[in-house]
């Protein structure tokens, strides 16, 4: 049966249908029920700067078969402008190649459908998943023990923070500006219930001079110093300082490092790191217009007992096979909460069954030779892009890993607006986190930009870059490599 929408009443017809959609009478009747004239009231708060103008086309009222129902939807779908985009976004959020058995095994129904494994005996296959999840990420970061996984990797950050302050009971946390900006929003945000627990934002490149202004009884009240590798500029940073600070003074050292850069780079343990975060979206997870995702957490093995979340462990059963029980569940639902160490209460089950299938699929070289290929072909694009009159490495005396920030000569927005008109995600605009850059770019290359695409962004945004000059002597700079290119 369907409601007849042409009837105020919503009277049932005798046409069968699939899906029974609220009719306008119903909705009214919500409305009455909660004291209210219309659904929009429920909107008012929002200011109406911020809502959108836009007006939606609705599908048709009449029923539709689901052959006809594909084809509508296709045909909306065709209209989203992101779609054949040459992305060389990041900060923070990476496109990958995920391989088709990552999701062939995700979207199993046993897998698609847990929740959360309360109980243990009746989760086998997600516990032995959370099991793997844990020692591969142990592997790349070189620590001894990592959790099943948190929400994300700016959750993380400020769950790392505090069982540093847990664990040393002090009360300042130290955080590199170079870390993700949104990651520092959120530990000010948990900060802001703590009252006692400070946070102070340091430059890595002036670290001796941050560390000078602390005498000997204050540089012990720090319970940690909180570092990004690569930072939110893709460059690598110099750790050697952080790690003597945090022997002399006892305060344990936090590292947030990209997974896949640990394919190739040192893991953070050979540097001195007590604790490592991160963010698991670039292992087999889609961007997702931003998720979900997860994070993960690892650490030295006598911290262990102060990670939030879920920790799996393998044992036997009583007939000796072996099998797999939350070791470890430090989160106020299920032990007394003046001992948890924090309500987190998900474990992002689903992406960490992605991550653990994708670095399953690619293993240690697979993962080594994909870090690779991000990094050959973000040095040759930057490379190439400054050799253009004007445009210099915003930081050229780091080295970085698959992205970089550039500086132009031209404000940034106009240079991105161009090469939208191309079909190209140019980077993103530093100015935003970063006023003192304005005329700064982030470009991020991974395995997703072909050797055809980083020709066609050197092309389009040398063009940009002639189109938005001031001056009168605007034209593609006529340097060796592009006049290469142009033959």
């Amino acid at each position: 049966m369907r409601r007849d929408y042409t009837n105020p009443s919503g009277a049932l017809t005798d046409q069968m249908t699939n899906f029974l959609p609220h009719t306008p009478a119903d909705r009214q009747a919500l409305c009455d029920a909660i004291g209210i004239t219309s659904p929009e009231a429920l909107f008012e708060d929002i200011p109406e700067s911020l809502r959108s103008q836009l007006t939606y086309t609705v599908l048709p009222q009449h029923g539709l078969s689901e052959q006809e129902l594909m084809e509508e939807l296709k045909t909306l779908a065709d209209n989203n402008q992101a779609n054949g985009f040459a992305n060389f976004l990041g900060g923070g959020a990476y496109p990958r190649f995920i391989p088709m058995g990552v999701n062939t095994i995700a979207n199993r129904s046993e897998f698609y459908t847990a929740y959360t494994p309360y109980q243990p005996e009746m989760s086998q296959g997600t516990l032995q998943v959370g099991f793997e999840f844990q020692t591969m990420i142990s592997e790349l970061t070189g620590m001894d023990v990592a959790n099943a996984a948190v929400y994300d990797g700016g959750t993380a950050v400020s769950e790392a923070a505090f069982m540093a302050v847990r664990i040393k009971r002090r009360k300042k946390i130290l955080i590199a500006k170079t870390v993700h900006p949104q990651h520092r929003e959120i530990l000010a945000t948990y900060v802001e219930g703590l009252g006692e627990v400070t946070v102070e934002t340091f430059d890595p490149a002036h670290l001796d001079q941050t560390l000078n202004t602390l005498d000997e009884k204050e540089a012990k009240t720090v319970a940690c110093v909180i570092l990004q590798q690569p930072n939110y500029f893709g460059s690598l940073e110099t750790t050697q300082n952080i790690q003597d600070f945090c022997q002399q003074s006892g305060a344990l050292f936090i590292v947030s490092a990209d997974p896949v850069s640990l394919g190739l780079l040192k893991a953070p343990s050979d540097y001195g790191a007590d604790i490592v975060v991160g963010d698991i979206q670039p292992l087999g997870n889609h961007l997702a217009y931003g998720g979900p995702y997860g994070g993960y957490m690892a650490c030295k093995q006598k911290y262990m007992r102060q990670l939030p979340g879920r920790l799996v462990g393998r044992t036997t059963d009583r007939k000796g096979r072996p099998c797999y029980t939350l070791t470890l569940q430090t989160r106020e639902q299920h032990i007394r909460r003046a001992k948890a160490t924090s309500n987190i209460c998900t474990s992002q089950t689903l992406n960490v069954l992605k991550a653990t299938v994708y670095l399953a699929l690619l293993g240690p070289q697979g993962l080594k030779h994909l870090a690779h290929l991000s990094v050959q072909r973000a040095h040759y694009l930057a490379e190439r892009l400054v050799q253009l009159d004007g445009v210099e490495l915003l930081h050229p005396k780091q080295p970085f890993f698959s992205e970089f920030a550039l500086t132009l000569p031209v404000p940034v927005k106009p240079v991105l607006d161009s090469l939208n008109t191309h079909r190209i995600l140019g980077g993103l605009p530093l100015a935003d986190e970063y006023p003192e850059h304005p005329n700064s770019l982030l470009i991020s290359v991974t395995e997703l930009n072909t050797p055809e695409q980083l020709e066609q962004y050197i092309r389009f945004f040398s063009q940009a870059l002639s189109l938005t000059r001031p001056d009168s002597q605007a034209g593609v700079s006529t340097s060796p490599a592009l006049e290469a290119y142009s033959s």
